[in-house]
């Protein structure tokens, strides 16, 4: 499933460190060697960390895909060539019940681990660069979200397919070629919207000459959609500095205790909701009974009502 096949130069990663070093440290950056390590289609990326000790790794060639799952509706999330894609396991947010990283093709990654500490400690400037790598991780993130939240799922699909072309496109004389086999279903996960919903966008687009699938793949014919303005408003936020609230505690309490405590009271209440209903529904079926065996007494022979 995983083998450590190869390697890579520190400078075929991290191009812009050379920049900003001498010809004699360049010459030593470029011998310095990460280790790469190739996962087959299905691999378990998770395992990285038990045999290689890696806190992170960037996709050297191939696709990883996050799953955020949110009740029954999973998010979707595609990583690509030069993508930095942290291991190590992180508590998930409240509202996600599971994540998962999948590996939908032979896939090679950079492990960072204590080779490239060790180069840090020569080079501190490559800490900058994962800094920087960190941020083009979250401004993609970012993006994704703010592509759910346009109004039109032909909208979402056109900025999508854009998106995953600056990691996969490839420019034609016809269009941006966009070799992905990816399925109404897996739209769906991307945009955050159901699949038949994404089918019949996907219609309009053919229709008026945006969006092509042929096989299995897209053909972008729409260049991106222009921005009205190029400087976002501020959102008026605000946030209350009440002292006290009906809903405080009366004794100061950790929040993630005081919410803990909450959901217990929450689930409390529903089992006890529970009970009273299952109780009603009991006397209910009671009364029935007692009602019938009433009528069958006055419809006897020799009954005096």
């Amino acid at each position: 499933m995983m083998s450590r096949s190869s390697s890579v130069s520190l400078l075929e990663i991290e191009p812009d460190l050379a920049s900003v070093l001498s010809d004699e440290q360049r010459a030593e950056a470029r011998r310095f060697l990460l280790p790469v390590a190739a996962v087959d289609k299905g691999g378990d990326v998770a395992g990285l960390l038990e045999e290689s000790s890696a806190f992170g790794a960037i996709v050297l060639e191939g696709m990883l895909v996050q799953v955020l799952q949110i009740g029954e509706d999973p998010t979707l999330r595609l990583i690509g060539p030069g993508s930095f894609m942290p291991l190590a396991d992180a508590p998930p947010a409240m509202p996600v019940v599971g994540v998962r990283l999948f590996v939908p093709v032979a896939t090679r990654l950079v492990l960072l681990g204590e080779p490239l500490l060790i180069a840090a400690r020569r080079w501190p400037w490559i800490v900058s660069s994962l800094h920087t790598r960190m941020l083009e991780h979250s401004q993609r993130l970012a993006t994704q979200l703010a592509i759910c939240q346009l109004p039109r799922v032909e909208d979402r699909l056109m900025a999508l397919m854009w998106l995953l072309a600056e990691s996969w496109g490839r420019v034609t004389s016809a269009g941006i070629r966009l070799p992905l086999s990816l399925s109404h279903e897996v739209l769906g996960g991307l945009v955050g919207a159901r699949r038949p919903t994404v089918t019949l966008a996907l219609s309009k687009l053919a229709e008026q000459g945006s969006l092509i699938r042929h096989e299995d793949e897209w053909l972008i014919l729409e260049p991106p959609a222009a921005p009205l303005s190029t400087e976002p408003t501020a959102p008026q936020l605000l946030l209350t500095g009440r002292s006290s609230s009906a809903w405080a505690a009366r004794d100061p309490v950790e929040p993630q205790h005081e919410l803990d405590m909450f959901i217990e009271q929450l689930t409390q209440a529903r089992e006890a909701f529970a009970r009273d209903r299952q109780r009603t529904l009991e006397l209910t079926e009671e009364a029935r009974t007692l009602r019938r065996q009433a009528r069958q007494l006055r419809t006897e022979p020799g009954h005096e009502s």
